[in-house]
């Protein structure tokens, strides 16, 4: 190859896509490029000079192919030495087709009103003649459907020659499940489906194949149904509660492999009846979200968490905006350094409401975006002489605790805040339990220090074992046991010497309406506590069914606590709990 200004001119007259060897390198640096074959593009994520704009990287472009390819593919012109390449960075990972698509999201400047919400992957910016805000989404599209049922093919190996695959490598191709033009929620795609999986594992599913649910109503609960997973269900009572709304006695749904489980709450809700029943109320009904906002400084958090609290009703109108029947009902910033996390309490009526307010929360924070953070930077830098910086948002900080212990919890703002309490004299704890007041409040008051060495959240028996049991058989989302259970126990004896036992669980989320609990079981079950009805569905009735889930946890803990009293736990658990169908139990 010919260096030099002549020759440049001389060889582009006869390759024009190409340049001299000084040319090209120069031009790669620069990211000044032509267009590679098939429009595969990089992208750079935003720096930190630039106020958060998004910068489209260099294009890798004909030059730069020539540069990059041995001479003989450049003699074969720019358009084969594109091919080439392409193929060359596809087989060995170095730039895929998903990866190459991808943007980084665009931080949030508190001037032009931008929100990042880092976990849905979007960016929230405000439009250029200062309207409403635009949501630019970076989210990779899902594989394209295939009707049948020899699986689809993973789109990072999508085009890639046999022989251009290496085994362990990226783009190795893969066989994802069956999804079918509908997402497949057909009866004879449901079975289609499942005798791929069977095929592919070799498992035998004649028994989650036999399933009285209608594979239609499943569309919205599960992805690639296969079937249904059948658990054993007892029933539990009487149980006398007297509450709000609720003055009978109820036989409780339990869904559970645990032998003795049923047996042991059964007994403590019989003793509860012939005590007069349990005495139930709700103090509080609610659920958070509590997303977090990044400053550049302290000064700029504070600033923030100060003047938040003044455009309380604006965010409200916000939020509510999206939904018919959540309400907020507190917002409370907490400033962590030069970060606020802003807790949204709402009211969800009778739904557990979280994915309902987390987008009211996400409309909440557009308009924080896009309204009030450029107000609050003017005044700030009118009066502090001081550049506002930037805010980043998430529209999760984990401060919420959902779906996990937190001491937080104990506070309340996680669903219903819910009491239980029950008298019990001392004959009728003798006749049924077998111990005295007096051995279960030892009791009590010896397990505080295991509670306390195992650092545990709560004080309680065994609230998750009832929970758990309760929320499989009537629909509940159940990895809300995880705050549901959080619970408090006390046991105290009163002046005439009888046994005064109460629980508390403070973050109880439940629901009669939405997710699981429009399934055919789940609404028989939710039937049998009054917690359905033909008329209203479960309209109306979530503070009934929270008020019979405390209920039960003050029973199981009672007979729990009894048990271990009296040494009947091993035995009942030999006796009931071994799984052993070929002999009887008694």
């Amino acid at each position: 190859m010919r260096g030099g200004a002549a020759a440049c001119r001389a060889h582009r007259g006869r390759h024009r896509p190409l340049r001299c060897r000084q040319q090209r390198l120069a031009a790669h640096r620069r990211g000044r490029g032509g267009r590679l074959s098939g429009a595969v593009r990089a992208f750079r994520p935003a720096g930190d000079g630039d106020q958060g704009a998004r910068r489209r990287g260099p294009r890798v472009g004909r030059g730069a192919v020539a540069a990059a390819q041995p001479r003989g593919a450049r003699r074969r012109g720019a358009a084969d030495a594109g091919r080439a390449l392409e193929a060359r960075l596809r087989g060995t990972g170095g730039w895929p087709a998903a990866r190459a698509r991808s943007r980084a999201p665009r931080p949030l400047a508190a001037g032009d009103g931008a929100a990042v919400d880092g976990r849905l992957g979007r960016t929230l910016r405000r439009g250029g003649g200062g309207g409403s805000a635009v949501v630019s989404e970076s989210r990779t599209a899902p594989p394209e459907a295939e009707e049948g049922v020899e699986g689809r093919r993973d789109p990072a190996s999508a085009g890639v020659a046999t022989s251009e695959r290496q085994p362990d490598s990226e783009s190795a191709a893969i066989e994802l499940v069956p999804r079918f033009a509908a997402q497949g929620y057909e009866e004879d795609e449901v079975a289609r489906r499942r005798e791929w999986v069977a095929r592919k594992t070799g498992a035998e599913l004649d028994h989650v194949g036999r399933s009285s649910i209608p594979s239609r109503s499943l569309r919205g609960n599960i992805e690639n149904p296969i079937g249904s997973v059948q658990m054993p269900l007892g029933v539990a009572g009487p149980l006398r509660i007297r509450g709000e709304g609720i003055d009978e006695s109820v036989y409780v749904p339990m869904a559970t492999t645990e032998g003795a489980l049923v047996r042991s709450y059964e007994r403590g809700m019989v003793m509860l009846s012939r005590a007069g029943g349990v005495t139930t109320c709700v103090e509080r009904d609610e659920n958070r979200v509590a997303p977090t906002l990044l400053f550049d400084g302290v000064e700029a958090s504070s600033a923030f968490a100060e003047a938040i609290g003044g455009a309380r009703e604006h965010v409200a109108a916000a939020a509510e905006s999206t939904t018919s029947h959540g309400r907020l009902t507190s917002l409370q910033p907490y400033v962590v350094g030069r970060r606020v996390i802003l807790e949204f309490r709402y009211h969800t009526a009778d739904a557990q409401g979280m994915n309902m307010i987390v987008r009211a929360t996400e409309e909440a924070c557009r308009w924080i975006a896009d309204e009030f953070l450029p107000r609050l930077r003017g005044e700030f830098e009118a009066r502090l002489g001081r550049a506002f910086g930037e805010c980043r948002m998430s529209i999760f900080s984990g401060y919420a605790a959902e779906k996990r212990a937190a001491a937080s919890l104990l506070q309340g703002g996680k669903g219903k805040r819910v009491q239980a309490a029950v008298e019990v004299p001392r004959r009728l704890l003798r006749q049924t339990l077998r111990v005295t007041p007096e051995d279960m409040v030892e009791l009590w008051r010896s397990t505080v220090v295991g509670h306390l060495h195992s650092g545990s959240v709560g004080f309680n028996g065994h609230a998750a074992n009832g929970l758990t049991s309760l929320f499989i058989a009537c629909g509940q989302d159940v990895a809300n046991v995880a705050n549901a259970a959080v619970a408090i126990s006390v046991l105290e004896t009163t002046r005439a010497g009888d046994l005064f036992a109460s629980v508390t669980l403070p973050s109880l989320t439940v629901a009669t309406v939405g997710g699981g609990t429009a399934l055919a079981t789940s609404r028989e079950c939710l039937q049998m506590i009054g917690c359905w009805r033909p008329e209203t569905g479960g309209n109306g009735l979530s503070r009934r069914f929270a008020q019979i889930a405390a209920a039960m946890v003050l029973a199981g803990d009672l007979s729990f606590s009894a048990a271990i009293i009296s040494g009947e736990f091993v035995a009942a658990h030999e006796r009931y709990g071994r799984n052993r169908p070929d002999q009887g139990t008694g």
